[in-house]
């Protein structure tokens, strides 16, 4: 760029100088040669010049020579043009142009045809004691002549070629930069009055760097308003650059104060050539830019970069350089910067930063910010995305680029939601967010030393959070000492020391204090951790590693180990790693390299008994040993746990292929195996029993083996191993095998062998060895006989790696149910072969007589399969027999294409039953019965199965034990099959017991009959959904009959049961309740069933059914009785009808939950004492029972009556009768269901007002009512505080008593009642009665007449021979009732001690007026009598 600006200060300065003047001096002189002495001539035309031009340039100027020839041709020589300080400026070795085909020579308009310029050097100098290069100089010192007119002046130059230049930028004797090989093609070269113009045809060179530019194309315009460059292209090898440029507000003074415009587009630069000047990028990368450039340099130039590189980044970037020639800023704005780790390794100095090994798995970096420089100080501020998070980075550096002075560093280095993936120590994702505060300085090896001080704000590890862990150190070459704390509750540690990584032989030199580490959820770390460890890797590292008085807690293990400590050491040049602690003492001694594939090899070498087979290192040597008192090693190794007095060591020796091996444990677990008493030893140096292995109560991949033996010898190339296993079904395998291993071949044989199943010995033989090709992973059996009596089996295959070539099986009389994997429990007897060879076609036949699933007899089936090699398919059919009629005939296909196998079939049916499918009823449902007819058309069973056909079901039922009832669907119900469905259609059943109908509809679906999954819909108007008794389900029992819809969704073994229905016409539902609880302390007389029964307890049959889940929302009214039974023993309990709504939720794992309200419109509550005194209230309506979770816990409200009783108040009343009143003994009952508070409340009905008043005085507290209550519920009569609990007991007999006899004597139309009555009698100071048993008699002669009457003996007193006798004669004297006469003889009920028994007698008219005030009952009496 500088060399086309000082070519143009060229041009503005020869607008002045006389090229006429010098055209002429040569034009004249090539004249003048045709006549005159050439020589001559020439020598002075050359001094002549010279003269000129050294004039008019104001410097030296030499040439050597000139020479006119006859063509017109004239060539100059050593054109040397020197600087001030008369070295070379520009030197042209030849000049060559043509007179011929030039016009107007001597004017000025001259036009040439061509012009060449070879062997050519321009040297541009900047010397210590000037401010400008020479050039600057040279074009100053050029005189202009201001009076020569210039505006008519005008060259045209056809075309220029300039050839083998090279071009020079010196500072004194110091080359800084040079172009070689330069070469110009131009064309066009014109100059008219004030401007110029050219054609930059090609222009070519390679500079100092070997930077080889092979093509710069351009227009060149030069006037007044400035330099115009269009069209620039320029190429290497692998770059290009297209681009515009223009120099306006031209300065003639300094070219810096020119206005630049530089606009490059669709350009490309290759890292192959950036190399040549900066060598820290990789080749053959490349950079596609659109850039723009404007400004000048001596005041601000700003720039815009907009570019893309590797496989995603690219960035938009804004620059601006103020006072470049004095004190520089650049401010620089990154609006966008997007790239990888990969691509971000392609910038220069990468290498020499830290950059985290985690970012080479980043899929974006994506960057923001400013960058600014001035006076020597660099100021960063820089916001980092990545997918791992966000970094804010806000760094200064002083002294940035000077070479004296240290750099110093300061600012602040934040994450945001940071996450470390997959971290090696954690090995899980570590997430964190942090604050850091750096402040010092960048040494010469681009380390640091500074302070680093912060706060880590977050830390989450896997899924636990930390907060505020502080950090507060300093890092110096690579050096880290300092101090880390955290005071969390899953986290509380406090570090201390020193990281130093700045050398090879890297040093750990820190202590831990770890107060609490909750590694995972139960999984607590607690100790002191101290770390003395230097070395370059792991292979030679030395120090020690100490946990002191640590704690280790895993769920419900805890381990403490006072001091562990772990060396690494060396031993005359041999690593030992020893571990020493009360739980693990042990050693590791020699080469611990590829330890783990050494022992795996070691092994294989013993049990294939092969000395030629290659060890990976042939001289290694490691001894080891370990006692392991308990499981502490699943600290380490979660997954392995070892029981306690485990030893294990060994020695491998690879060097003389030696080998020990000997384990001996209580337990050992590693990942699902599990084994007890494991012994385990292996020694290659000995031929017997050179490999044992023993083991009991083994567990792995769902198999249980009582226990495992195995010992191996060997001799010379042959071993030996006898084998015997006991499976926890106490089956047995007994087994010697032999084998061998020949160039890669394993064979085996068999001997002594047998194994026993379920009672039945299978003796096991091979008729020729079986062999293992290691090398091709090939298995051949020629053939294997299983024997046992009369029943046989014969196998014979080849198989490599991942499929059979091969496969014979032979069965003869055998019993199926004595196979293993029968997993449905079939039995019947099997015979038959199947052949199957891969490069053949082959007939098998299966015959299965008898056969039987779960006790179910599906008959004998017949199945013939032909393999068909060159299509890749097995064709069967099937036919199964029962009572000689064909109920299922089957046949399809099966293509076994390694990429898309496919099978299919159809079936077909015809009454085959049915019965067999309770096995898959799980104990939900069974009695599953009936036949069913139809087909099923399956395609593509082996990947995305598809279902077409119909069933029809016949003479078909299930039962659901659950709730005790069976159901039978109506004949000819249809099933279509869909895809992975059963879709049932507008299916009609009945309840077999009441005939309640019902109908179905829905889908049962499955995966490949596997998997089963129900979605079906019930609806009716009255269907039996519950029929269960007290001993089926001790939570709830009854028979339920309701209306409205249920579904049942879900996997068999987990259903869901959902209604939404109303209760109907037959409804009982009983809820026992199973606890025991008092009304109150004081009070006995009514309690709650013992929980502890065992006729309530009794859960086996309720606990058998595997899953039901069931959802009620029940709409409960008249049609429902609610019985809760209180005492299951007594039947005391309270039932009712009524009106609610109740939500249940109940499963058969114990959980049953009631929501909702239930309230009373009628009912009983019978109250029962110790199994003689019953008593039957009426539930008054409005009542209610309230639900909300805990059916034990409903809340009760009910209000009780009793009105059954008459009794004398005397014993409470000032003034005593002689009169017998009718109370109603109340109780309320209101609180938990289990723990009910009862309230008890006396009314007198139809009793003097005077006599009511008095009563409820002396009734006026809880005490009193509950104390009369009582009495009156006892014994029918008030009593006293004295003799109550005396008389209540007694008298409790004896209405009991009473009321037998009274039931027996009741006629049933009431029209006649006898009974007996028993009174008891009463002695105090005021009055005395005896007791009295007595007949009583009513009846009832017609609607108008009542007779009551009674008869009785005193007992116990002196006039036990006089008979009392009460009678009451009742007539309607009007037709409401209200109006009527009583006749009445009655027994005084009270007298005074020694008196005899008296009687009144009288009649009397009673009228009964219903009124709320006095005046609505003078209203009635006088003013409005009806």
């Amino acid at each position: 760029m500088i060399i086309k600006n000082k070519f143009n200060l060229i041009i503005k300065k020869s607008k002045k100088f006389s090229f006429k003047s010098i055209l002429f001096y040569l034009l004249l002189t090539s004249c003048v040669l045709f006549f005159l002495n050439k020589e001559n001539i020439e020598q002075r035309i050359l001094l002549s010049i010279s003269s000129k031009i050294t004039s008019t340039l104001n410097s030296n100027v030499e040439i050597s020579n000139i020479d006119f020839k006859y063509n017109g041709e004239i060539i100059v020589n050593n054109l040397n043009i020197l600087d001030h300080k008369n070295d070379t400026l520009i030197f042209i070795e030849e000049i060559r142009t043509s007179i011929l085909n030039s016009t107007n020579i001597l004017t000025s308009k001259t036009k040439l045809n061509s012009l060449n310029l070879s062997g050519g050097l321009v040297k541009l100098n900047k010397y210590k004691e000037d401010s400008l290069i020479n050039f600057q100089i040279f074009l100053n010192k050029i005189k202009s002549d201001s009076d020569r007119p210039t505006s008519s002046l005008e060259f045209n130059l056809k075309n220029l070629i300039v050839d083998n230049f090279t071009i020079s930028l010196y500072n004194e004797s110091n080359i800084i930069y040079e172009l070689n090989d330069f070469k110009l093609s131009a064309s066009n070269l014109s100059i008219h009055k004030n401007s110029a113009y050219i054609d930059i045809n090609q222009l070519n060179f390679i500079d100092n760097y070997n930077l080889n530019i092979t093509k710069i194309n351009s227009e060149i315009l030069f006037d007044k308003s400035g330099l115009y460059v269009n069209n620039i292209i320029l190429e290497t090898p692998s770059s290009t650059i297209n681009g515009v440029m223009e120099v306006s507000n031209l300065n003639e003074s300094s070219f810096l104060k020119n206005n630049i415009k530089i606009k490059l587009s669709n350009s490309t630069i290759s890292t192959n050539d950036v190399n040549l000047y900066y060598d820290t990028l990789i080749n053959d990368e490349f950079v596609d830019f659109n850039s723009s450039f404007e400004g000048t340099l001596a005041d601000s130039f700003f720039g815009n970069l907009d570019f893309k590189f590797g496989s995603s980044s690219n960035a938009k970037i804004v620059f601006e350089l103020k006072d470049v020639l004095n004190n520089i800023k650049i401010n620089t704005t990154i609006n966008s910067f997007y790239t990888s780790y990969k691509d971000l390794t392609k910038f220069p100095d990468i290498s020499n930063y830290n950059i985290p090994k985690f970012l080479d798995s980043t899929k974006f970096i994506s960057l923001t910010g400013e960058c600014n420089y001035f006076n020597n100080k660099l100021f960063n501020k820089y916001r980092v995305l990545t997918d791992f998070g966000e970094l804010n980075i806000d760094i200064n550096l002083m002294n940035f680029l000077s070479k004296s002075l240290e750099s110093k560093l300061f600012g602040t280095v934040k994450f945001k939601d940071f996450v470390f993936s997959n971290s090696e120590l954690f090995n899980t994702d570590i997430k964190t967010s942090a604050d850091f505060i750096i402040d010092g300085a960048v040494l010469s090896n681009q380390t640091l030393n500074s302070s680093l001080n912060g706060i880590v704000t977050e830390l989450t590890i896997g899924d636990k959070l930390f907060e505020n862990i502080l950090v507060n150190g300093r890092t110096n070459n690579n050096v880290f000492t300092g101090n880390i704390f955290s005071k969390n509750k899953d986290l509380n540690f406090d570090f201390n020391g020193l990281i130093d990584y700045s050398e090879s032989l890297k040093k750990l030199n820190f202590t831990v204090d770890i107060e609490n580490y909750e590694i995972s959820t139960g999984n607590n770390f607690k100790g002191g951790l101290i770390i003395n460890l230097e070395g370059s890797s792991v292979d030679d590292l030395t120090g020690s590693i100490m946990f002191s008085d640590s704690y280790y807690n895993n769920y419900d293990k805890n381990y403490f180990f006072e001091d562990l400590m772990i060396y690494s050491l060396f031993e005359s040049d041999e690593r030992v790693i020893k571990i020493d602690s009360e739980s693990i003492n042990g050693f590791v001694k020699g080469d611990i390299n590829n330890l783990t594939n050494r022992l795996k090899e070691s092994v294989l070498f013993n049990l294939y008994n092969n000395k030629t087979l290659i060890r990976s290192n042939s001289n290694a040597k490691t001894v080891f040993e370990f006692n392991i008192d308990d499981d502490l090693i699943s600290v380490l190794y979660p997954d392995l746990n070892f029981g306690k007095n485990t030893v294990i060591s060994g020695v491998i020796d690879d060097n003389i292929n030696n080998f020990k091996l000997d384990v001996l444990s209580s337990n050992i677990k590693l990942n699902q195996y599990v084994a007890d008493s494991v012994n385990l030893s292996i020694d290659n140096s000995k031929k017997s029993n050179n490999f044992s292995f023993k083991a009991n109560n083994i567990v792995f991949a769902n198999n249980n083996l009582q226990s495992v033996e195995l010992n191996k010898s060997s001799f010379d190339h042959l071993s030996n191993v006898d084998m015997e296993i006991l499976t926890k079904e106490n089956d047995t395998l007994l087994a010697e095998i032999i084998y061998s291993l020949e160039k890669d071949i394993l064979n085996f044989d068999l001997n002594n062998s047998q194994f026993i199943n379920k009672n039945n010995s299978w003796s096991i033989n091979l008729d020729s060895l079986a062999n293992y090709d290691i090398k091709n992973k090939i298995f051949n059996i020629n053939k294997l006989t299983l024997l046992s009596g009369n029943e046989k089996i014969d196998i014979a295959l080849n198989y490599n790696y991942n499929s059979f070539n091969s496969i014979k099986l032979f069965f003869d009389n055998v019993a199926i149910e004595n196979l293993p994997l029968n997993t449905y429990n079939f039995s019947g007897v099997l015979d038959g072969d199947f052949l199957y060879e891969k490069n053949s076609n082959n007939e098998s036949r299966l015959y299965f007589k008898n056969l039987t699933l779960d006790k179910y007899l599906l008959g004998n089936l017949d199945l013939n399969i032909n393999h068909i090699y060159n299509q890749k398919e097995f064709k069967f059919k099937s036919f199964l027999k029962n009572n000689s009629k064909v109920q299922l005939n089957t046949f399809g296909s099966f293509l076994y294409d390694e990429i898309d196998p496919k099978l299919d079939l159809i079936a077909k049916f015809d009454n085959l039953s049915i019965n067999s499918l309770n096995i898959f009823g799980k104990n939900n449902i069974n009695n599953i019965r009936g036949d069913i007819t139809g087909s099923i058309e399956i395609k593509n069973l082996l990947n995305t199965p598809e279902y077409i056909g119909d069933i029809y079901f016949n003479n078909s039922g299930l039962y659901v034990p659950y709730t005790e009832v069976d159901y039978t669907f109506d004949n000819k119900s249809r099933v279509s099959l869909t895809n992975n469905q059963f879709v049932l259609s507008n299916i009609l059943f009945s309840d077999s017991k009441f005939n309640s109908r019902g109908e179905l509809n829905g889908a049962i679906s499955h995966q490949n009959f596997k998997n089963w999954l129900l979605d079906l819909n019930i609806d009716s108007e009255r269907l039996l959904v519950l029929n269960t008794k007290d001993i089926d389900n001790p939570i709830y029992y009854g028979t339920a009959f309701v209306s409205g819809d249920i579904s049942i969704a879900g996997p068999g073994e987990s259903l869901k049961f959902e209604a939404n229905v109303s209760s109907e016409k037959g409804t009982i539902f009983n809820i026992p309740l199973n606890d025991t609880k008092n009304f109150t302390e004081n009070i006995s007389y009514i309690k709650f069933a013992n929980k502890n029964t065992n006729s309530i307890n009794d859960n086996s049959r309720f606990n058998k059914i595997n899953g039901i889940e069931l959802d009620f929302d029940l709409s409960l009214n008249k049609n429902a009785e609610i019985e809760i039974l209180i005492d299951r023993s007594s039947g005391s309990t309270i039932k009712g009808y009524g009106d609610g709504n109740l939500i249940m939720e109940i499963n058969n794992k114990g959980k049953f939950n009631m929501f909702g309200d239930f309230t009373v419109d009628n009912g009983k509550y019978n109250f029962v004492y110790a199994g003689i005194l019953k008593k039957e209230f009426e539930l008054k309506k409005g009542g209610t029972l309230s639900w909300s979770g805990d059916p034990k816990k409903a809340l009760i409200n009910l209000n009780t009556s009793y009105s059954k009783i008459e009794a004398n108040p005397s014993i409470l009343l000032d003034s005593p009768i002689n009169l017998s009143i009718p109370v109603n003994v109340n109780v309320n009952l209101y609180g938990e269901l289990l723990n009910p508070v009862p309230e008890f409340e006396l009314e007198f009905p139809n009793v003097d007002s005077s006599i009511n008043n008095e009563l409820q005085y002396r009734l006026n507290d809880k005490e009193s009512n509950q104390l009369q209550a009582l009495s009156l519920l006892a014994t029918g009569t008030f009593q006293n505080d004295i003799n109550f609990n005396e008389q209540a007991l007694f008298g409790n007999l004896a209405e009991s008593a009473a009321s037998i006899i009274n039931n027996i004597l009741f006629d049933e139309n009431d029209k006649l009642k006898f009974g007996l009555n028993y009174q008891i009698g009463e002695n105090n100071p005021d009055f005395e009665s005896n007791d009295e048993l007595g007949v009583t008699m009513s009846t009832k002669l017609s609607d108008d007449i009542l007779i009551n009457g009674k008869l009785g003996v005193p007992i116990g007193g002196v006039t036990e021979s006089v008979i009392a006798g009460d009678f009451e004669i009742e007539l309607k004297l009007n037709e409401d009732r209200t109006l009527t006469m009583k006749i009445f003889n009655r027994e005084n009920t009270i007298r005074n001690l020694g008196e005899q028994i008296g009687y009144t007698q009288g009649i009397g008219i009673s009228y009964k007026v219903e009124f709320s005030s006095f005046k609505k009952l003078v209203n009635k009496l006088l003013v409005n009598p009806n």
